[in-house]
């Protein structure tokens, strides 16, 4: 039965971001809160270095309560870990520090787990009108590695994206938190929120969407640069590979691997030179990558071997699949416990 009432924090972690971090808070002073509801906000400063500080300070609203917290070790999943820490809502509600939230964005995140359908929602994130460009069409990497949802299935989200998710507390007396080794901020850059869909799964959870309820992603118009993108391909790439090897645990043959990364490095070298997509300012052709995430994937993989699994309660199974579909994220099926 649908609950009446709520008891919800917000999670916000932000470093280095005080403009965009101003125009966010803005957007979350005007949305709508049912009449008694306990709402709190939790803000996690990540060790900024400009006026983050004093724009949090500055941040006044009677909706609800706001509690900033600093954590020096840098990375995102570290700030998240902390935030958990110290929230106190029944349901927890993350978004990030450049989005613009709806007024029905509380409500709406939160309904499928106050009616019980669902224990983490996957919210949508819509990337902001100056962001759209006629040559992300047909591409949808280009969109999604922006954080835009528009690519995942309403029926059954293959991940959650930290723009804008929901998730029930409970799930974390089970699951552990964020990875530290994944997301922005850390060596390998992304994928926190994907290795925890996969974990929230495994444990038995259920994962539904609100595509419907959509924040408006105001990143900088810097990441549509090509240059941009290369840095974002290799950011998830390197992150599959290490989720595929210390989450599903792949067997994989070092002789595999090095010869799947000659083959493809040559297949990369033969098309740039005959189609030039260096001379291009934004954007990557969907050939491109497709190669560049099989190559950084395989190249993670290869830096993980003969490492111990961080999830050692899983034993290997399965095998690097010989050519994942790049058009959605590579299907992670975690290992059977005990086996």
């Amino acid at each position: 039965m649908k609950s009446a009432t709520a008891n919800v924090s917000i999670i916000i972690c932000t470093r280095n971001r005080a403009t965009d971090l101003r125009d966010t808070l803005r957007s979350l002073a005007n949305v709508y809160i049912p009449i008694g509801w306990i709402v709190e906000c939790i803000i996690v400063d990540n060790a900024s270095t400009d006026a983050t500080p004093q724009v949090i300070a500055a941040f006044k609203t009677s909706q609800f309560d706001v509690h900033t917290v600093k954590e020096e070790h840098l990375g995102k999943a570290y700030a998240a870990n902390t935030a958990l820490s110290q929230a106190r809502g029944e349901i927890l509600l993350f978004t990030d520090d450049d989005v613009r939230v709806p007024a029905d964005w509380i409500v709406g995140m939160t309904e499928p787990i106050r009616s019980g359908r669902a224990d983490a929602v996957a919210g949508g994130v819509a990337l902001a009108p100056h962001l759209e460009r006629s040559w992300q069409q047909g591409n949808p990497w280009m969109t999604a590695l922006l954080a835009s949802t528009s690519a995942l299935s309403d029926a059954s989200p293959r991940r959650l994206v930290g723009a804008n998710m929901a998730i029930a507390r409970r799930v974390f007396d089970t699951v552990s938190g964020f990875d530290v080794n994944l997301g922005p901020g850390s060596v390998l850059g992304l994928g926190e929120e994907t290795l925890l869909t996969q974990q929230i799964k495994h444990a038995g959870f259920r994962v539904r969407s609100a595509f419907d309820v959509a924040v408006e992603h105001h990143c900088s118009a810097d990441r549509l640069s090509r240059r941009s993108y290369l840095q974002a391909v290799e950011r998830v790439g390197r992150s599959q590979g290490y989720i595929d090897y210390h989450w599903n645990c792949v067997s994989v043959s070092p002789i595999r691997l090095v010869s799947g990364l000659v083959s493809r490095y040559f297949k990369l070298g033969l098309r740039r030179a005959l189609e030039r997509p260096d001379l291009q300012d934004e954007g990557l052709p969907l050939w491109e990558v497709s190669l560049l995430m099989q190559i950084y994937h395989r190249r993670q993989l290869l830096t993980e071997l003969g490492h111990p699994r961080k999830y050692a309660a899983k034993q290997p199974r399965g095998s690097v699949p010989a050519r994942p579909d790049h058009h959605k994220a590579p299907a992670m099926q975690p290992c059977p416990p005990g086996q």
